[in-house]
């Protein structure tokens, strides 16, 4: 009897351990077909940032499935992951869409497609391209959310790690540039870290409002009460 009960355990043991195995190869699978699925619901009655928010995510998806793999077999993953990728750029760089430069959705996007540019392709030109690109627009457009905390807020953030990115980047590459170029090149860069480090600032003041309008609110509320 305890033989059957130890053949028992073992029997569904490793009934167990199959459909973890099957669970596993099967996942992906799953996932791609949910995506597929859901691309197919996509008309024009969604909204330019919803439809950037979804290829996003396909982007993401694919080039997560790139990282860990080797060789050949992250090629298709790397391939999908920047059609999808390149889709919603196209969809954000369009003025008919009207997503702002600002845009958490947009700012997540070219701060996610740069570090596939990096780490997948290991192109590191194109990913300061794309990056740069999204870090000039974004603080020219930043002053225009003075009035609204929480969208500054966030296009800040996102804007500071696009400029940490292209910090860390811009060291793993060698100027071959003039000197007269790289005089300008270091001037512009500190023109666009001062209006990061401006903006920042700002940010921090507006979060030393909300929090002085949030301890006035509590104050008030127990005056009432006493």
């Amino acid at each position: 009897q305890g033989e059957q009960g130890e053949q028992g355990e073992q029997g569904e043991q490793g009934e167990q351990e199959a459909q973890q195995q099957q669970q596993h190869h099967e996942s992906p699978k799953t996932v791609t077909a949910l995506l597929s699925e859901a691309s197919k619901e996509h008309s024009p009655r969604y909204k330019s940032d919803q439809k950037i928010f979804y290829l996003k995510m396909i982007g993401d998806y694919y080039r997560y499935l790139a990282e860990i793999q080797r060789g050949e077999a992250r090629i298709p993953h790397a391939m999908r992951s920047q059609d999808a990728y390149e889709k919603a750029l196209e969809i954000a760089r369009d003025p008919k869409a009207g997503v702002a430069t600002t845009h958490p959705v947009r700012l997540g996007l070219s701060l996610n497609y740069s570090v596939f540019h990096h780490e997948i392709r290991e192109d590191t030109k194109s990913a300061l391209e794309i990056a740069q690109t999204a870090l000039d627009e974004g603080l020219e457009d930043l002053d225009g959310l003075t009035d609204n905390a929480r969208a500054y807020k966030d296009a800040a953030l996102i804007l500071k790690l696009i400029k940490d990115n292209i910090s860390m980047w811009q060291s793993y590459t060698s100027s071959s540039e003039s000197s007269g170029g790289g005089n300008k090149e270091e001037e512009n860069k500190k023109e666009k870290d001062a209006g990061l480090d401006a903006a920042q600032e700002q940010l921090s003041k507006t979060r030393i409002e909300e929090d002085d309008k949030e301890d006035a609110a509590v104050t008030n509320k127990e005056n009432n009460k006493e």
